[in-house]
């Protein structure tokens, strides 16, 4: 908890010192338009729980990791209220504590997007559906589930802006018997353009 609360206040910090910076630099833009970016991001905290027939086996912490990943999306604004949509694949490769063979790949997911722009900042919430595989040493979960988030971007210039995000994913899937469920917590560093 002590590492999260650290990691969202250093950032926090970081991004009203690049919002600082950017409104001396430029005039704000609308928000409205497509937008296109790459992430960088990392689990903060996750959790891996296996049942069979019903019954919990097994529950475990993930290993953690970090990873690159791509997004697109439309936003309209109407006033300072702003609302859109984003599609995200993010690349994962994160194992099991004690089954480095047990791995969660890769997340997709589409959201909707709500936010309040003051500016050039804006901050702003999503919900949306996830999906995501599990390779348990060769056999595979396909799992679905939600993602929620909060996040802040910056309007560095009326086309680029860079953003920071906390998305927690709620997954699960079935092969037989076997249910594999996943909680995931990544924090996002962002970059994109908006056309």
């Amino acid at each position: 908890m002590y590492k999260f609360i650290q990691t969202a206040a250093f950032s926090a910090l970081l991004l009203f010192g690049l919002a600082s910076q950017s409104a001396a630099q430029s005039a704000a833009g609308s928000w409205q338009g497509f937008r296109v970016g790459l992430t960088g991001n990392s689990e903060m905290s996750g959790e891996a729980r296996a049942y069979n027939g019903g019954l919990l086996t097994n529950q475990a912490d993930t290993m953690g990791d970090q990873g690159a990943g791509a997004f697109i999306g439309y936003d309209t604004q109407r006033g300072n209220m702003v609302y859109g949509v984003e599609l995200q694949a993010l690349k994962r490769d994160n194992a099991i504590v004690g089954f480095p063979n047990s791995v969660f790949e890769n997340i997709r997911s589409v959201r909707g997007r709500v936010g309040y722009a003051n500016n050039n900042v804006l901050l702003l919430g999503s919900l949306g559906f996830a999906s995501s595989n599990f390779n348990d040493t060769g056999t595979n979960f396909s799992q679905d589930g939600i993602v929620v988030g909060i996040g802040a971007e910056v309007m560095m210039t009326p086309r680029t802006f860079v953003g920071l995000g906390i998305d927690h994913y709620k997954l699960s899937g079935s092969n037989g018997a076997a249910k594999i469920e996943g909680d995931h917590t990544l924090f996002q560093i962002r970059a994109g353009m908006k056309f």
